[in-house]
């Protein structure tokens, strides 16, 4: 009898043993995309289903970071892995959502990193108040700022907020195809703050009237007196700046230009002020200009090299 109770108990353990272990399945939130006013497209993928058939997938959002199924809204998208895409709606106008895909194996339900997005307001990125305007055919937002400020709510070159637009050197009024100290016009030149003045502001240049590059201190201005987060909007990264008014504006992570190469796009964004940096021996003044700069932790007054390839975003007094 005790051999068989033994070999009985060994075949249970040999069983247990057998019986594969089981994970959570792998899911992921690829993108946000068909942005508008109150709804969105999600497209999400669950790689691996853990070892478990996957009964339910879906995603979730809110206005908070983090939602899950119970304490969010949600959408189911049916079962098993592979791609998948879930159309939300019933969404807030110029608001900031977080959304998660989902699934739900043996092992409990998994969620992907949240992945953000801004919907529009229907007239070029803001909030659609009595304070945004339009300038010689170029859209405004007035943001509240002390001084009166009205920032451009596109780059120069661009057709909507989120695009990047046109990339220049510092004091030139063209974009090209290479950025080096060799062909800058002012690497290594003694030129003052130009703002406004159309042969280097690139802004005055391009699109007339008032308009014209920031200088540092009102690059400063807009950093300071607004409250920024980082977001998505139609699937370009950057920054949404609320102005004291509750007006808003936002920032493509853009990147910048050396050589021919583009570095740092949708990890940081950089925008020419007309103010060159001087330090306090005066020895960099001629390489050196002050830029607007942001990434997912900061924002800040910040410069970079002359002959680098930024993009400009105007003001209008």
């Amino acid at each position: 009898m005790k051999r068989i109770y033994f070999i009985m108990t060994l075949l249970a353990m040999m069983m247990v043993s057998c019986v594969p272990e089981v994970d959570k399945a792998t899911v992921e939130t690829k993108e946000v995309t068909d942005i508008t006013i109150n709804s969105a497209r999600v497209v999400c993928n669950i790689a691996d289903d853990g070892g478990s058939e996957v009964s339910l997938r879906g995603v979730c959002w809110d206005t908070s970071e983090n939602p899950t199924i119970e304490t969010a809204s949600s959408m189911e998208a049916g079962s098993g892995i592979g791609n998948y895409e879930c159309d939300i709606d019933g969404l807030e106008p110029n608001t900031t959502y977080y959304v998660r895909a989902y699934a739900t194996n043996s092992a409990g339900v998994s969620y992907s990193e949240d992945k953000s997005f801004m919907t529009s307001s229907g007239d070029g990125g803001n909030d659609g108040g009595d304070d945004n305007g339009e300038i010689d055919g170029h859209e405004y937002v007035d943001l509240g700022l002390p001084s009166g400020l009205k920032w451009a709510t596109c780059n120069v070159g661009a057709d909507s907020p989120e695009c990047c637009g046109d990339y220049f050197a510092w004091g030139e009024t063209c974009s090209k195809t290479e950025y080096t100290e060799e062909n800058s016009v002012t690497y290594g030149q003694q030129i003052g703050d130009f703002s406004g003045n159309a042969l280097y502001d690139a802004a005055t240049a391009n699109w007339g009237g008032i308009w014209r590059m920031p200088t540092n201190k009102e690059i400063n201005e807009l950093m300071i007196c607004c409250e920024w987060e980082w977001i998505q909007v139609n699937g370009v990264n950057g920054i949404k700046g609320v102005g004291l008014n509750g007006n808003s504006i936002f920032l493509p992570a853009s990147g910048y230009y050396v050589g021919t190469s583009l570095y740092d796009y949708g990890d940081s964004g950089h925008c020419w002020s007309s103010t060159p940096n001087i330090d306090d021996d005066h020895e960099n003044e001629d390489r050196y200009a002050y830029t607007l700069y942001f990434n997912i932790d900061y924002q800040r007054v910040s410069y970079g090299y002359r002959f680098s390839g930024v993009t400009v975003r105007p003001v209008a007094e």
